[in-house]
């Protein structure tokens, strides 16, 4: 995938929105927080949509799906000190946007295994790999923080154990993919992976040890963001450079039969 000026022209209204999300989010304005927030992960939507459109895929649509989830967990959380079930809406909305992005990420294994002949030597060693550097460092690190977190969670224990399993099963899904798609897409999703343990577990930690810095929740959100747009742009380098556009398929099997 070939970004073009219009992406590099997305990427700069996109920067702008975060640098004002963030600076409503530092002085405290409680109106422009429920204006922009929702609106960044909007205009990643839009930008998505209009990439894609015309292309069917279901990574696309698992992609997608997740991205309307992460707004829905967007706006619950704008509301999240009225009422703990507002933390809650938008624990389990995210929860279930993480849900479907492991689910879009094995599914590119799994596509990628269809296509190809199995070498069973060449899978033990990508086990092998996998579990060393796909599986542990995650698991470490959402362990790690729990430890850091379990004496202050009260009745939310259970929920917040599910979610860590769960974003650390998204981080290793996101590593998993180094086998089956581009150098690109590979780097784009699991940078945008990593930095999204990173926002959930900063936002855990402001949530249950009350680390609230002026500056934290514009950080936290301004992390959010450029991970979601990193899953969104490996997500289109997977689909236009590794599924191709329909009608180029077509267009090469016309060609072969002629």
């Amino acid at each position: 995938m070939h970004l073009k000026a219009a992406d590099f022209g997305f990427l700069g209204i996109y920067a702008v929105a975060m640098a004002t999300e963030f600076y409503v989010e530092y002085i405290k304005w409680d109106a422009g927080r429920i204006a922009v927030k929702p609106a960044v992960i909007i205009l990643l939507i839009l930008y998505y949509l209009i990439k894609l459109q015309n292309v069917p895929s279901k990574f696309k649509n698992y992609v997608l799906i997740a991205l309307l989830l992460s707004l829905c967990g967007d706006v619950s959380l704008l509301f999240e000190e009225n009422h703990e079930l507002f933390f809650i809406g938008g624990l389990a909305s995210f929860l279930l946007a993480h849900i479907l992005y492991i689910i879009g990420f094995t599914g590119n294994a799994g596509e990628s295994l269809h296509k190809k002949h199995k070498n069973t030597e060449a899978e033990g060693v990508r086990v092998a790999e996998f579990i060393l550097f796909g599986i542990l460092p995650f698991y470490l690190l959402t362990s790690t923080a729990y430890l850091g977190l379990r004496d202050y969670l009260g009745d939310l224990g259970m929920p917040v154990i599910i979610y860590m399993l769960v974003i650390a099963s998204m981080g290793a899904a996101a590593a998993f993919r180094y086998y089956f798609t581009t150098t690109p897409s590979f780097l784009f999703i699991l940078f945008g992976a990593i930095i999204f343990m990173v926002s959930d577990l900063s936002l855990a930690m402001r949530k249950f040890l009350k680390i609230d810095p002026r500056w934290m929740m514009g950080l936290i959100n301004t992390t959010y963001y450029i991970a979601q747009y990193l899953i969104a742009l490996g997500a289109m380098s997977h689909i236009f450079d590794v599924e191709g556009r329909p009608h180029e398929k077509e267009a090469a099997k016309k060609e072969k039969k002629h």
